[in-house]
């Protein structure tokens, strides 16, 4: 019994839950907006996953391992929108999105692996960890590298 439970446990930290991230595109009119081109990308803007929504403007990304993540969504006609995806410390969950295509660019509103609404400010930018220097002609601050932030 005690091997079952160990083996169990390897397993689950040996093999990330995966989620998936779906969801609806609409134009300004809130129209579906079909073949959109929905783009998953990594923070080095490498692209992940590539899909068009449907006529009722749908898509989906099965097996997606939580990470922080862009996904762009461009339409000729209709528009664009660009969201940031950040994981969770823990229990992420599928994503289910219901994005408005816009016309001009905004900036990305930050999701996280759970369905709760979006936030402005990317809480993975917080940071700790400033040293301030102080003299009679500048004031200088630095700061740790934030990976997330690129």
């Amino acid at each position: 019994m005690k091997n079952i439970i160990f083996l169990l446990l390897i397993f689950e930290i040996c093999f990330p839950k995966t989620v998936s991230i779906s969801g609806s595109i609409f134009n300004n009119e809130g129209k579906p907006s079909r073949k959109a081109e929905v783009v998953l990308f990594n923070l080095d803007e490498s692209p992940i996953a590539l899909a068009k929504t449907n006529r009722k403007g749908r898509f989906e990304f099965s097996d997606i391992i939580p990470d922080y993540y862009y996904l762009a969504v461009n339409h000729p006609e209709d528009g664009t929108i660009r969201i940031k995806i950040n994981p969770r410390k823990a229990r992420n969950r599928d994503l289910l999105l219901r994005l408005n295509l816009k016309k001009e660019i905004e900036t990305p509103l930050i999701y996280t692996y759970s369905n709760v609404k979006p936030i402005l400010k990317d809480p993975a930018l917080r940071m700790k960890t400033i040293s301030t220097t102080v003299d009679d002609k500048s004031i200088q601050l630095s700061w740790k590298k934030i990976p997330q932030a690129t």
